[in-house]
């Protein structure tokens, strides 16, 4: 009753997230196929541009296993108690190991695996924890090719601004990649509704703009040049009227330009007024690019300038945009992350939970499965005793009491009270997690009943 809230919210705030990602490639579509871009090209590039691929369903089926495991792990101890009591050896068969949580808190940001002691000062951890690693990874989403909290002001405006920031203050940075980016910020503050707004925030992109690429001839034809990659090739006069700035503001640089450079340009000028195909252009303003490649466009950085675009920035988050949509997905997390609060102080790895109690209460247990960590004395540590052989050898053997194993340890043992092991003990099964293979859960069930046994398992 208090799970369930928290699996409900997390799929409604993904689906939110989902649309906002959605919104942004329809746009990103259309402009690609105004472009003359093939519309299965485009769509193609769309999706890989902005994407918010996160399959929910997997991570919140693994966490709704581990929650019931932990809810789960007093009722399995008493049953195996019962067992032992009735002279019998518990079988316990698991799936979940939380694997995935203990090695990615066992590392650092770098990736690097923390030492003994680095593990021993981490914090005691609670089943809170685990639900919060898949909640905290809902707020990943890819818009333009660069991978964006949906909780943040993620407008138009914003998204422009941070890459025309980004071009601006990259160390190798060139003029032309800054004045690509400044136009596509103009775009974006052209969108604004408020138009005393719009007008003194493009005022001030534009004052800064020039700041960091001065107006020279080169300039303008840089920046016509951005302007021809961004035409509607689709629109005949747009198309014309396009080519034709780019001719004229080449004509202003012609003697900074050796002679079989800009013939170059001049033919595929001449090429790209001759044809209507909106690919063709596409591709001709392309070469166009890369034949200008070899001119460079200088830049200016320095202290004043990285105070103006910092002041910038929070100008242009005041504004909001899609300020209802952000709004909306915080409301849902903190709402989210106030629910995970109530959550009582479940174990966060209910099979470690499990082994520990069951040898406070004298029970003897071995595992068998894949995990290399544990969580242990309420800190994550190395698993020992992971040789299978000696685990199976010990539980015949009477070495060990009970014997709780999941996938790796369903096929190719024999846990039953054979004939030839020193304890014949009976066998009993209990099943604390099932896995989700049939095939599987039939393995894991035979492991203790098998031919040659002296007494049935239960």
């Amino acid at each position: 009753n208090r799970f369930s809230p928290i699996v409900e919210g997390m799929i409604d705030v993904s689906t939110q997230i989902g649309e906002v990602v959605g919104r942004v490639q329809a746009v990103q579509f259309r402009q690609m196929v105004n472009a003359g871009m093939d519309e299965r090209q485009a769509r193609s590039a769309t999706n890989e541009l902005s994407q918010y691929s996160l399959a929910i369903g997997g991570p919140l089926s693994n966490l709704a296993r581990i929650m019931m495991n932990a809810i789960k792990v007093d009722q399995v101890v008493e049953a195996a108690i019962a067992e032992m009591d009735q002279g019998r050896k518990p079988l316990i068969t698991f799936h979940s190991t939380n694997a995935a949580l203990l090695n990615e808190m066992s590392r650092d940001e770098d990736g690097n695996r923390l030492t003994e002691e680095e593990l021993a000062e981490l914090p005691e951890m609670t089943i809170r924890d685990q639900i919060r690693r898949i909640h905290n990874g809902l707020y990943k989403m890819k818009i333009d090719g660069d991978t964006l909290d949906p909780r943040a002001n993620n407008s138009d405006a914003m998204r422009a601004f941070r890459k025309f920031s980004k071009a601006a203050r990259h160390r190798n940075a060139n003029g032309r990649g800054v004045i690509a980016a400044s136009l596509r910020l103009q775009d974006a503050i052209a969108n604004i509704d408020d138009g005393t707004e719009r007008d003194r925030m493009a005022a001030r992109a534009e004052e800064l703009d020039a700041k960091i690429v001065p107006h020279t001839p080169l300039r303008e034809v840089v920046e016509t040049y951005t302007r021809l990659s961004n035409t509607n090739y689709y629109e005949e006069a747009v198309s014309q009227r396009a080519i034709e700035d780019y001719e004229d503001a080449l004509k202003s640089i012609t003697d900074e330009l050796e002679e079989d450079h800009l013939a170059e340009l001049e033919s595929i000028i001449v090429t790209f007024r001759a044809t209507i195909d909106p690919g063709e252009r596409r591709q001709l303003v392309a070469d166009i690019g890369e034949a200008f490649r070899r001119i460079e466009l200088p830049r200016v950085m320095n202290d004043e300038i990285k105070a103006d675009l910092t002041a910038l920035e929070a100008e242009v988050d005041t504004l909001g945009g899609d300020r209802e949509h952000y709004d909306a997905i915080n409301a849902a997390f903190a709402r989210i992350d106030e629910l995970i609060n109530e959550i009582p102080d479940l174990p966060v790895s209910p099979v470690d939970a499990l082994i520990e109690r069951l040898e406070a209460n004298n029970i003897r247990t071995g595992e068998i499965s894949g995990r290399t960590l544990c969580y242990r004395e309420n800190r994550i540590q190395k698993r020992g005793g992971r040789n299978r052989k000696e685990i199976v050898d010990n539980f015949n053997g009477g070495h060990l009491d009970a014997l709780l194993y999941n996938s790796a340890g369903a096929t190719g043992g024999s846990y039953l009270a054979g004939v030839t092991f020193d304890d014949q003990r009976p066998r009993s099964l209990i099943e604390f997690e099932a896995p989700i293979d049939i095939i599987k859960y039939v393995q894991a069930q035979g492991r203790g009943n098998r031919y040659d046994q002296v007494a049935s398992p239960k």
